[in-house]
Formats: C-alpha cells, structure tokens, sequence
C-alpha cells in the first residue's frame, strides 16, 4: 500500500477579509514554523512544516504585507481573487513563494496584487500565476525593483510558472 501524508496546516486561512501585516526593517513579521530542522530547509523536500497563508476571496480593502518573512511553507501566500500588497518581504525555502490565482469570478483589474521590493530566494517555485490574474511587479523606472534569486543552476527546474486558463493573449513580466 501507500502512505499518504496529511497536509500541513495554514497559520492562516481567510475568506473576504483583510489582512495588515506591517513590521519594520529592524523587526519583521516572520511567519514560519516553530521549530524546523536543518534537512527542512531544502525545498525540494515535500515535507514543508506548515502549508502557509491563504486570502481566499474579494476584500474591500487590500490585504498588505510589510517587512514579513515566509520560510519553509508550502506557499507562502496564495491569494485566491485577492489583491494583496506585498512591500519590502522576504519568500525562502517554500515549495512555492507565491500563488495568485484568479478563478474568472472576479474582474481581472480586481486580481491585481502588487509586489514591491520584494526577495525570492531558494524556493522550489517562486511564483506561480494561474487564471486572469494580473500581478504588478512594477516598472524597471520603478525603485527597488522584486529580485528573484535561483535555487539552483539546473535547466530542467523552472522558477516561474503561468497556468493561464482564462485569459486571452500571452503573459508578460520584466
């Protein structure tokens, strides 16, 4: 027979509500497990000690991410038709940093997070954009363009991935 493991559980999973995580540069909001062991740290490891944060729905207000840290999640954040602000955070060791998804509910201007100065290092997948979505990673005139740091060297691993069920025309990033 097989094993099957359960999935590891959200520190948080909202529907239409809103979300403001701000720290600071001196203290972030670190959103990670409470204990972990050295072998957790590669993501390439199915085992993530928690499955992360899910913002599941419309918000009248935007959900925002300040100075915080997701490490060692199976998602850092997925945002499911959600326009979340993410500012000046930290994405490591997670299967996937970020999902965004967009399940043709809502408009597609609606499903517009923006990610500013933001680090993508060591996760199996840095961000994944399925559906309508439509993520602003911001302009190279912009300051403090996102950095999206390589797991590693191997060509056959991909790093960003675009599942696009619903939009006509190709997906774009610089």
């Amino acid at each position: 027979g097989s094993c099957c493991v359960p999935r590891a559980k959200f520190v948080i999973q909202t529907m239409n509500a809103t979300i403001l995580a701000r720290g600071t540069r001196q203290d972030p909001i670190q959103f990670l497990p409470e204990s972990f062991t050295e072998e957790e740290l590669n993501p390439l490891d199915p085992q993530r000690p928690y499955g992360g944060i899910v913002l599941n729905g419309p918000s009248m207000i935007r959900s925002e991410f300040t100075y915080c840290e997701f490490h060692l999640a199976d998602v850092g954040i997925e945002a499911m038709d959600n326009s979340v602000n993410i500012n000046d955070c930290e994405f490591r060791y997670n299967r996937k940093g970020m999902i965004i998804r967009a399940t043709g509910a809502m408009p597609n201007n609606l499903v517009a997070p923006k990610i500013r100065q933001t680090i993508f290092d060591r996760n199996l997948v840095a961000f994944l954009v399925a559906g309508s979505a439509n993520p602003d990673f911001g302009k190279p005139e912009d300051p403090g363009l996102n950095v999206f740091l390589l797991l590693d060297e191997r060509p056959t691993r991909y790093d960003f991935e675009v599942d696009n069920y619903f939009r006509d025309g190709p997906f774009s990033a610089q």
